[in-house]
């Protein structure tokens, strides 16, 4: 790889992660709606300290050490209640262009979170766009889709 080419590669990546870190500023900006999406009223959004005390507090010997390091960095855990005011949680995994990634990330996180506090939980994947792969899996699965707005991504 030539300097022009590697110069290229990094700008790319970092462009990617800029993307992608106003995408996550938004979506968790959208949380209340995100939730309302989904039939239930957001009441709180969890902490990175709060997500990771349900990482690791509960003695579960069948999640491994770097699974639980991964749900610590999730992109945005909710609290919420459904319409008989039972408490609920969502996950949530953010992706300017989302993939199937993002999708098992989420469906994961759900299932964690059910498995440690015995509530239902539910998973959602938020972005500008969609890997064309994963359009049937958001249709067919137990995962919904968070629309990001273009427009909220511009920086003042």
């Amino acid at each position: 790889m030539n300097q022009d080419e590697l110069e290229w590669k990094v700008f790319r990546e970092d462009m990617a992660l800029i993307k992608n870190i106003l995408a996550r500023r938004v979506t968790i900006e959208d949380a209340p709606t995100i939730a309302r999406n989904i039939g239930l009223r957001r009441t709180k959004t969890l902490t990175t300290d709060a997500i990771c005390d349900l990482a690791y507090l509960v003695d579960t010997p069948d999640v491994s050490r770097n699974e639980r390091l991964d749900f610590c960095r999730a992109d945005l855990i909710m609290e919420a209640t459904d319409g008989a005011g039972e408490p609920r949680y969502v996950a949530v995994e953010v992706s300017f262009t989302a993939t199937c990634g993002d999708i098992n990330r989420a469906l994961r996180n759900a299932a964690l979170l059910t498995k440690w506090t015995g509530r239902p939980a539910h998973a959602v994947v938020s972005g500008i766009y969609r890997d064309d792969r994963i359009r049937r899996r958001i249709t067919s699965e137990d995962v919904s889709w968070h629309q990001l707005d273009a427009e909220a991504l511009e920086v003042e």
